[in-house]
């Protein structure tokens, strides 16, 4: 349902740049009839092989999962962009505000749809004024990656199992 609100709103937009959104999650309902959607699940997860294909020249992950979804956890998506490296554009939500933070952001984090819908729009139109935002994302990106690496919390590891 976010989908089809975040695609509605964003059609009625005037938006002269090329630009395309990549479905790569399962879940693609509400989508037909809108323009730039690529789909690529024919709602089946894709295998791990499928996703790593159409992940590289992707520039924003997105999601939509709202402050009332994980709120005592997150989405893998978010691990999905810790891996590939890529930012994010989401809704405001405990998980996402968890790694997106203001010392180190590693994306765009939006109050409600229409704000979300306003920041992709103007990213879309003035894509090469985000170049160096998007550099500094990646960086900080790796930085998270480090600091949540197995090999660097082997101790809070052994600490959390009690047998």
């Amino acid at each position: 349902i976010a989908l089809h609100k975040m695609l509605f709103l964003l059609s009625k937009k005037e938006i002269n740049n090329p630009y395309e959104i990549r479905i790569i999650s399962m879940d693609n309902r509400g989508t037909e009839g809108f323009q730039n959607i690529v789909r690529l699940s024919t709602g089946k997860v894709l295998k791990r092989e499928e996703m790593e294909n159409h992940v590289d020249d992707i520039d924003v992950f997105i999601n939509l999962y709202d402050s009332a979804r994980h709120r005592f956890g997150c989405s893998g998506s978010i691990f999905e962009a810790l891996s590939y490296v890529k930012p994010v554009l989401h809704l405001s939500n405990d998980g996402y505000n968890y790694f997106n933070t203001v010392e180190r952001p590693i994306g765009f984090r939006c109050n409600n749809l229409n704000e979300y819908v306003e920041k992709m729009t103007h990213i879309i139109e003035h894509y090469t004024a985000y170049k160096d935002q998007f550099s500094l994302f990646r960086k900080n990106l790796l930085e998270c990656r480090k600091e949540y690496a197995i090999e660097n919390n082997l101790n809070n590891l052994r600490e959390s199992f009690t047998f």
